[in-house]
């Protein structure tokens, strides 16, 4: 059998191709934004923007419950089981956490960012905070495009689900541009991102109601939202809390913290931290080989909650872990062969040589990372998220303070390098997940884990 009757008759491999598809024009598309916005506002704003865009993500990141990944794995397991009503109160119950949260965001953002940037010493600090507070608003916004979000991957509709991803950082970018064109300034991009959200969740909401007319699966938007009022938010919080503090801890290091750490003055002047956003945007052009995977391993090995399969989860588990890591390492050192020619065709000459040196020290750590492709979902269903958090927590106590201080010493790449050490992390959750396999303490996996997940639907 050929390797193309072989993606043919698999849906995993379908629907992993097409999300690695929409993933690499999302990373293009990304790429096209952040040289626009170098052209545009050159390196200080684009600076400016990215630290913007880290003070909200740290904001949103504290108070992250999880709830999209949580609901996922819920409802594949309820997809499985043939409950259709579960799957509908989940997804009530996406937008009235994720909604919920976004009110106390913008309350917690105007309150706390502007001060956040005052401490961190930015010269024109107040505009920063206020940027970041004004970023707020994002969640709420993003509710729609987030429920539908949920739904099309949780059930497997992966060609909804890249559609829906595409169209969303299309319209995301056509507004920054619109934004950077009337104003020239930082603030020009932030509105953009904002109205970007807006139209994601315009295009979620049309695709859900065509979705639910094809798909008796897909609930109705009517349905969900008449759901929202009555659907209990504890019920499913903790499983949505253990999933979301071991992610927020990880974007937290990776992503979040890397730009504020940067010494103020280096980070703004100096273009410092537009050179480590744009080398990280560079670099998840590869990674984005690991997102079709990523996204479609959590809702199939989910379904063996439904299965009760530790045989089945273990061979699919590795063979995915093997299948991501070998995909994207290969995809790594051709990055590093191709890409810094597209740096120097698409950002200024500025850019090239200190976005180059970047690319080289984040390799290190995507590499090690690419094997964790299907991490979240071993912690989902093996119910293990207490060690996931413990390695987490743990982590973060030692490599935040390491960045810092890297970030302190050398200035241009300090942080890059706190950001391997946090991706090394992933070392040793494989060391566990290796030691539960090969102890044989997978096989008892399912009678350890609650036999029906937590169920937010109301009787």
């Amino acid at each position: 059998m050929s390797l193309l009757d072989r993606v043919r008759e698999s849906r995993f491999l379908r629907d992993s191709f097409l999300l690695q598809i929409s993933g690499a024009l999302q990373a293009g598309i990304g790429l096209v934004s952040s040289a626009a916005i170098a052209h545009s506002i050159g390196e200080e704003g684009q600076s400016s923007y990215g630290i913007t865009i880290a003070m909200y993500g740290l904001l949103f990141m504290l108070l992250n419950t999880g709830v999209v990944s949580a609901a996922v794995n819920q409802i594949s397991a309820a997809d499985k089981n043939g409950r259709p009503e579960k799957i509908a109160s989940w997804l009530a119950y996406v937008a009235k956490v994720y909604g919920g949260v976004g009110v106390v965001l913008i309350a917690v953002g105007f309150l706390a960012l502007p001060s956040v940037a005052e401490w961190r010493g930015y010269e024109n600090a107040h505009q920063l905070g206020w940027m970041a507070a004004v970023l707020c608003t994002m969640s709420i916004l993003e509710t729609p495009r987030v429920v539908a979000t949920v739904a099309f991957q949780g059930l497997r509709r992966m060609a909804d689900l890249a559609r829906l991803d595409v169209g969303t950082d299309l319209g995301r970018l056509a507004a920054i541009l619109i934004g950077l064109a009337i104003l020239r300034e930082p603030a020009g991009a932030v509105y953009g991102h904002l109205v970007g959200g807006a139209i994601g969740s315009v295009i979620g909401t049309f695709m859900m109601r065509r979705a639910s007319r094809a798909d008796a699966r897909v609930p109705g938007v009517r349905d969900i939202v008449w759901r929202v009022r009555d659907v209990p938010v504890a019920q499913g919080l903790p499983l949505a809390l253990r999933a979301g503090s071991m992610r927020s801890m990880d974007a937290l290091a990776l992503e979040v913290l890397p730009p504020l750490l940067i010494q103020p003055a280096v980070a703004i002047l100096d273009g410092v931290a537009a050179h480590v956003r744009v080398a990280q945007r560079v670099m998840k052009l590869p990674v984005t080989l690991l997102q079709g995977l990523s996204r479609t391993a959590l809702p199939m090995l989910s379904r063996n909650m439904g299965e009760r399969d530790p045989e089945k989860f273990r061979s699919q588990f590795l063979r995915v872990s093997a299948m991501g890591g070998l995909v994207v390492v290969l995809g790594i050192g051709l990055a590093l062969l191709v890409l810094p020619i597209a740096v120097r065709v698409i950002y200024p000459d500025d850019y090239v040589e200190p976005v180059r040196r970047l690319c080289l020290i984040f390799a290190i750590g995507y590499a090690m990372q690419s094997f964790a492709v299907a991490l979240d979902a071993f912690y989902f269903v093996s119910g293990k998220f207490r060690v996931a958090i413990l390695i987490s927590v743990l982590g973060l106590a030692v490599t935040v303070p390491l960045m810092a201080v890297l970030g302190e010493r050398f200035p241009q790449t300090g942080v890059a390098w706190g950001v391997v050490a946090s991706m090394s992390l992933c070392l040793v959750h494989y060391a566990y997940i290796g030691w539960y396999f090969l102890s044989g303490r997978y096989k008892t996996m399912f009678d350890e884990a609650p036999a029906a997940p937590p169920d937010p639907a109301v009787n």
